[in-house]
């Protein structure tokens, strides 16, 4: 299976983001797995561990 690393970059502006969204959607289309990561990605993990630990 064809594959493609994105890393986000947290300098551009939501509306780029968007942008480059819109342009590998087509990649997407053709069977290519697109794999994300970057500051959406990043540290899900400990942002799960603060939310425990508000809740408790």
């Amino acid at each position: 299976m064809p594959a493609v690393q994105l890393s986000v970059n947290p300098n551009l502006a939501p509306k780029d983001q968007y942008r480059i969204g819109r342009a590998v959607r087509e990649l997407r289309k053709e069977g290519v797995l697109i794999l994300g990561s970057g500051v959406t990605v990043h540290n899900l993990g400990l942002d799960h561990i603060r939310s425990n630990s508000m809740i408790g």
